[in-house]
């Protein structure tokens, strides 16, 4: 059924354009380098070191760009879609409502949308940003450990069968990248790890 012209107006009042999207991606880029520098500084003290990790910059910091972008414009898709669905369901439970009726139900819905969306949009950002960190960590300084996966007991058919690949190398990382899946709480964790002097390890450029 064609929206009505309230809920036209609704609709435009919901959605996120385009302004919405770059603020939502300059967000998710502020968490991205908050992940980078949290997993350098992670990885750093697997060696002893308490070197402080620098900010992305040059090709790192186009990926994270790039990856902030993605995922902000993926976001703004689903909620302009579940926007949509949702005016359509208030439409059909009552033909006669009024702004306020829609105002109302609306601010609801979305409150209680964020209480998990928001969760697992972090989650997928963080994760998606701890693989390429973790990556760039490798390549930069030359390391090609064997992996193993870590976190709680898997219960999709995916994560059980990494967990039973036991240990792994990095080519098997790369091609089984984490996050697995969406929500996917898992993530490769180095099973072995080399010996390099804290002022030779690459922490950022």
């Amino acid at each position: 059924m064609a929206l009505s012209k309230l809920l036209q107006i609704m609709g435009l009042l919901y959605r996120m354009e385009t302004s919405d999207v770059v603020q939502l991606e300059a967000q998710i880029l502020e968490r991205e380098k908050v992940a980078w520098r949290l997993v350098l500084s992670e990885q750093a003290a697997k060696y002893r070191c308490t070197r402080l990790p620098t900010d992305p910059r040059k090709s790192d910091l186009t990926e994270l760009k790039r990856m902030a972008h993605q995922d902000a414009v993926s976001i703004a898709q689903t909620w302009n879609n579940d926007v949509e669905r949702q005016l359509q369901r208030l439409y059909d439970m009552n033909h006669r409502g009024n702004r306020s009726y829609y105002i109302s139900n609306m601010e609801a819905w979305a409150r209680a949308r964020a209480v998990w969306k928001d969760a697992q949009i972090a989650l997928q950002t963080e994760h998606a940003t701890r693989y390429y960190t973790r990556l760039r960590f490798f390549q930069m300084n030359t390391i090609r450990p064997h992996f193993k996966l870590v976190g709680p007991p898997p219960v999709c058919s995916l994560c059980i069968e990494q967990f039973a690949a036991g240990i792994v190398d990095y080519q098997h990382v790369v091609k089984f990248a984490t996050p697995l899946h969406i929500n996917c709480p898992h993530e490769w964790a180095e099973a072995v790890v080399d010996i390099i002097p804290c002022d030779e390890l690459w922490l950022g450029e």
